[in-house]
């Protein structure tokens, strides 16, 4: 994933009328990622859309991770910006059944 990332990403959650910048820079957002594989090391993910539009490429993901032996699942959908062959921005959106 750090290949694939703008030094200075920016990455964002957005919920209801807030959008909260998550990490800033590719070291930041590196051991946003660790730390999450850490915590959750069953977690993956699938797309199950995809689409480029300009420099926008949207996605509709859909997430697994176990807990105490219990797959869950969720979808969520996101928009990174891409410039040069490089993600500088991503706004990340609330889970949802998929």
């Amino acid at each position: 994933i750090l290949l694939l990332v703008d030094p200075k990403l920016q990455w964002f959650s957005v919920s209801g009328d807030k959008i909260t910048l998550e990490t800033s820079g590719h070291d930041d957002f590196g051991k946003a990622m660790e730390d999450y594989f850490k915590r959750i090391p069953s977690a993956r993910s699938e797309l199950r859309k995809i689409q480029s539009i300009g420099g926008f490429v949207q996605t509709i993901e859909e997430a697994f991770w176990q807990i105490e032996g219990v797959e869950k699942r969720q979808c969520s959908a996101a928009t990174y910006r891409v410039e040069k062959g490089k993600v500088t921005a991503v706004w990340y959106f609330p889970g949802f059944d998929c």
